[in-house]
Formats: structure tokens, C-alpha cells, sequence
């Protein structure tokens, strides 16, 4: 045999071996992939009913959502309760009037069980002349109140929370919440010497005791949050 036919037959063997060998790969591979495949699709039946380790690992890390806690009304338990006198809504209607050199004063008597902003109102200009926290069970009396007529608007409730809105207001209570007020002119107080009678007889004062008890001074009609501030 030439040595030129020797070479094409060992040719042709190293051609067929490694043809064979590629053949076994390529075999290998999708066996494999169908046992991959096969697997995830259909994974094998526990016949174990009880929770695995997994299981309870996969509920303990499960975010569970309280949604009161993501309600910015409800957990008012870092806001400090305001003292009698606070004044909350300076900043939309303007600071307090005072005429300090006459004795005249509206006393707030809040014998209701909710703790209570009360407006005091110029009847005639429907100016907010003052604006107090009142706390429940409590009185507060508002010194320095200029000649003039007035009526009284009263938001009440439980937990004051400092940012939350009310109508375009920022602060309010945030659980028990209701507004009210009196604009009836036959309960308008009319106060100081402005306002003497024909003997020269005049109020320098009035006490109020917020409607919630029997008997109170003030019987008050529903406001919306928008009446209440305008």
C-alpha cells in the first residue's frame, strides 16, 4: 500500500471518530435539557402535606401592609395636645386683635368631651378676630376684645394632628372631628361701650359654654370645613 493511500484511510478514521464523538455530545445535552425542562414544569408531588422550613421562611418574610398604619389621620401619638390659648390657624386668618386698654373678654366654658378650636367672629365684617384651643372640660377667656358684635364658630374633636387638612386649613383632629358655629343674629354678643344702651348700660363680657351639655349658651348648625374657615 502507498504511503499516500495510508494517509487518506487514517484521515478518514479521525473524520468518523471524531464525527461519532460529537454525535454523543450533542445527545447528552438534549437529554439533560428535557430533564431540566420536565423538571420545572412539572415538578415531582410531595407526598408531604406538612409546611416545610422553606414554607414558613418564605410566610415570616412575607411584608404584611396594616393599612390604618399608612393613614396619616390615625397615629397621631407624636403630636403634643396644645394648651388652652394655642392659637393654630394664625397663619391663614392673621394674628389675634387685642385693645388691651379695655377690660372686655368672651369666655369659652368647654364642657363638652372633645377638646375644641373656637373662632370668634366680627358679625358684621365676618373677620376671625381670635382663633383658641380650648381643652375639653376646661375654661379659657379670651382678655382684650374690642368693641364690637360677635358670634362664635367651634371645630371639636379628639387627637389634633398639625398637618393634616381641613378644608383650607392645615391642622385639625383627626379622630371625632365636627364643626359648628351660630351666625343668628338674636345670639350675636354685643360688647363694649360701642354698644352702650340709652342708660349708658353696656357688656364688657360674655360666657360661653359650648353646646354639648344640657342647657348650653351656644346651639350651634353643621358647618363644612370650608364655612368654618371662610
Amino acid at each position: 500500500m502507498s504511503r499516500q493511500a495510508k494517509i487518506i484511510i487514517f484521515s478518514l478514521v479521525l473524520i468518523f471518530s471524531i464525527y461519532q464523538k460529537q454525535s454523543s455530545s450533542d445527545s447528552e445535552y438534549v437529554e439533560k435539557k428535557s430533564e431540566v425542562t420536565n423538571r420545572n414544569t412539572n415538578p415531582p408531588r410531595s407526598t408531604n402535606t406538612s409546611p416545610t422550613l422553606d414554607d414558613l421562611n418564605d410566610f415570616v418574610n412575607t411584608e404584611i401592609v396594616d393599612e390604618d398604619a399608612l393613614n396619616p389621620y390615625i397615629d397621631d401619638s407624636t403630636y403634643e395636645r396644645p394648651v388652652n390659648g394655642f392659637s393654630p390657624y394664625d397663619s391663614y386668618f392673621g394674628r389675634g386683635i387685642y385693645n388691651n386698654s379695655v377690660s372686655n373678654y368672651v369666655e369659652i366654658d368647654n364642657q363638652t368631651t372633645n377638646d375644641a378650636v373656637v373662632l370668634l367672629v366680627n358679625a358684621y365684617t365676618d373677620r376671625k378676630i381670635r382663633n383658641e384651643y380650648v381643652r375639653k372640660g376646661t375654661k379659657f377667656k379670651m382678655t382684650g376684645v374690642p368693641d364690637g358684635v360677635y358670634y362664635i364658630r367651634m371645630m371639636s374633636g379628639n387627637n389634633w394632628n398639625p398637618n393634616i387638612k381641613v378644608g383650607p386649613l392645615t391642622g385639625g383632629f383627626s379622630k371625632n372631628r365636627s364643626i359648628s358655629g351660630n351666625s343668628d343674629s338674636n345670639d350675636w354678643m354685643k360688647i363694649g361701650t360701642t354698644y352702650a344702651d340709652s342708660n349708658g348700660r353696656y357688656y364688657e363680657g360674655f360666657s360661653q359654654t359650648l353646646h354639648g351639655v344640657v342647657g348650653g349658651d351656644v346651639e350651634s348648625e353643621s358647618l363644612t370645613a370650608n364655612e368654618f374657615a371662610n
